[in-house]
């Protein structure tokens, strides 16, 4: 049977960093530091644009 102690602590927040979870040594860390993913954002721009446009219109 669930106690109300229970069903408070499903309400409490947390905040919780990305950082904090990924070791200081990990493959995504030293990926992230050699690369650059700036560039994806303007050669998708047009697709997002298209999507968010069909999306908008289907649902009229």
């Amino acid at each position: 049977m669930m106690s109300k102690q229970s069903m408070d602590s499903r309400m409490e927040e947390a905040k919780i960093s990305l950082d904090a979870l990924v070791p200081k040594n990990h493959l995504v860390r030293k990926i992230d530091k050699s690369l650059s993913f700036d560039f994806i954002y303007p050669a998708v721009f047009f697709l997002l644009a298209y999507f968010l446009k069909y999306c908008y219109n289907f649902h009229k």
